[in-house]
């Protein structure tokens, strides 16, 4: 009899004739329980499987002799221990269903210490197992690991589906493993199978953009750490949730229209080292007895018509210098539209004249970084003048995107930083006229210790130092200078430059309180910041957005800064923030 059979006979008991049920079933009957699982089947090294197998042995004799006690007229505190009995039992099954599907599946990949030439597909949260059924007949030369997040008595509760069961479990090519968490998949699974499918995978309950982008993250963090090199992951989303389409040609003069309000797919995969190969329509036609379901945790399914499948292969970006990205990539002229992008912005001084000094930034920008960057565009609104010394300051937003190694948020964020810092030092090496804002360096530590012994060398200097009469000639200097600016700047006309710009500040779903999320994002507080009026607005399916006016001193405040702030501070409230407008005052 399979683990299967015993866990269905063991299933079915109930409290009234719970001692006779036990005693006939598992007393006299005395039926085999391992018949199809030899203990000498695996190629070595499952000691610990074995012992799994004497514990469940282990548990059935015990539970033998309990139901023999209580058949010959035992009392209740007898009947409650076999109660205990049977619960635990029922979990031992389960847990050696688990192992010994797994233990089937490397059999299926060893015979003879040679591997055998069959694909090996795993299936990650097929729900009501639907689509297994929809593949597997017709490729019997692959086998398919198929997996469900429910416990198999959650699964036959929830779905009614044993006529499904039954026909995946006569086929050869198939394995079922029941309590598979898609985020925490096994580690000795690494580089196991050829192809891993997950289609329209939901967190669960109602609609939540936030709960769905944690859970696909972790679906690919999970999948780093088994999937092999070549191995390939076919991610099935709904319409509309991957954040962009299938297009004929990715190439494209334009920046990608990349829908925020979505899972983002491409770049929460860029930022666990995954790369998008291609993208398909989801074939329904293919596969007509499959059936989505889950919907808010019930068998209801849902509609995956118009929705797409996402080839994604691992690819090597997550330890990357800036010098190796930009060595590894192909200097293009064009976006594409399957790769994951993102603007920074850097500053430059000039100290000569202005057309002079942006060509040398822009050279010197090329040759560090040209390969990887996609656009440079200078933002004519933040033109300024730095006071002190009167030089003009230029900002420039550059927009990164990799090809071959695509980039996540924190990958770009430390190769900017790089790029800001290299900067820095090849203009101070090659004295060019200019200065970039890179990052402060720290204050060596020794210093103050140094300065410490020096002072207790000496009790005082009864005369004075020549040191103190400089420095009271460089204080004297500082402040000759410090008033001269006040004097100038006192005397110079001209009205404080500021903009007015509209927010539309986005929540992660219709739960979301919109009236504590205002509050949030009025209680930043900057120099130079002055909030306006605002009012919501519905977006769809129920769900409103903040719209809110502020006035900034540009000088002061970075629009950037504001927006990063409140998506970081208020995260729990805050899927996104977009720009309305933005006008000069």
């Amino acid at each position: 009899m399979s683990v299967e059979g015993l866990l269905s006979e063991v299933r079915h008991f109930h409290e009234q004739n719970l001692q006779t049920a036990l005693g006939e079933q598992l007393y006299y009957g005395g039926k085999r329980v391992f018949s199809d699982v030899k203990p000498g089947s695996s190629s070595g090294g499952h000691g610990d499987k074995a012992e799994k197998h004497h514990e469940v042995k282990s548990a059935i004799d015990n539970a033998k002799k309990t139901c023999d006690k209580a058949l010959k007229g035992g009392n209740t505190s007898d009947v409650a221990k076999l109660r205990e009995e049977h619960s635990a039992l029922e979990k031992k099954v389960i847990d050696l269903a688990k192992l010994v599907a797994e233990l089937q599946l490397e059999i299926s990949t060893l015979r003879k210490g040679q591997v055998i030439t069959k694909r090996h597909v795993l299936i990650l949260g097929d729900g009501n197992l639907s689509f297994s059924l929809a593949i597997a007949p017709s490729d019997p030369g692959t086998i398919y690991f198929a997996t469900v997040f429910d416990s198999r008595d959650e699964f036959t509760r929830k779905y009614q589906a044993e006529d499904t069961l039954e026909s995946l479990e006569a086929l050869t090519n198939v394995q079922l493993v029941f309590g598979v968490d898609a985020t925490a998949l096994p580690l000795h699974w690494k580089d196991l199978f050829d192809t891993i499918i997950m289609n329209f995978p939901h967190p669960g309950g109602k609609t939540n953009l936030r709960k769905s982008k944690i859970l696909l993250a972790g679906i690919f963090r999970s999948l780093r750490y088994i999937m092999s090199d070549k191995a390939v992951f076919l991610l099935s989303l709904a319409i509309g949730q991957s954040g962009i389409e299938k297009v004929e040609n990715p190439l494209q003069k334009e920046l990608p229209n990349h829908k925020k309000d979505s899972w983002q797919a491409i770049y929460l995969g860029a930022e666990e080292g995954f790369i998008l190969d291609s993208v398909e329509i989801f074939d329904t036609d293919r596969f007509t007895s499959y059936k989505s379901s889950g919907y808010k945790e019930t068998g209801k399914g849902f509609n995956n018509r118009e929705g797409l499948t996402l080839a994604f292969r691992k690819c090597n970006n997550q330890e990357k210098s800036l010098e190796e990205f930009q060595r590894n990539e192909l200097k293009g002229e064009k976006f594409n539209y399957y790769r994951p992008f993102y603007s920074q912005d850097l500053s430059f001084l000039f100290k000569t004249d202005e057309a002079e000094g942006e060509k040398i930034a822009m050279n010197l920008l090329n040759s560090l970084a040209g390969n990887c960057l996609a656009q440079i565009n200078e933002i004519e609104l933040l033109r300024s003048i730095c006071p002190d010394p009167q030089l003009p300051n230029r900002i420039y937003r550059i927009i990164w995107q990799g090809e071959r190694l695509p980039m996540g948020r924190e990958m770009c964020g430390r190769i900017h930083e790089e790029l800001r810092c290299r900067l820095a030092q090849k203009i101070e090496d090659d004295d060019l006229p200019l200065t970039s804002a890179a990052p402060a360096a720290a204050a060596p530590a020794p210093a103050a210790p140094a300065k410490e012994e020096a002072a207790g060398d000496d009790d005082f200097d009864l005369f004075g130092s020549e040191d103190e009469e400089e420095d009271a000639e460089k204080a004297k200097i500082v402040e000759e200078r410090l008033a001269a600016y006040a004097e100038k700047k006192s005397k110079k006309a001209g009205p404080i430059a500021k903009s007015s710009v509209i927010l539309d500040v986005k929540p992660w779903d219709d739960e979301t309180d919109l009236v504590e999320m205002e509050k949030l994002v009025r209680s930043i507080e900057m120099d130079g910041l002055v909030w306006g009026g605002g009012k919501l607005l519905p977006i769809g399916y129920g769900i409103n957005k903040l719209q809110i006016i502020t006035v900034i001193e540009d000088l002061k405040v970075s629009v950037d800064d504001l927006i990063e702030r409140i998506i970081e501070d208020f995260e729990d409230h805050v899927q996104s923030v977009d720009i309305v407008a933005f006008n000069k005052i």
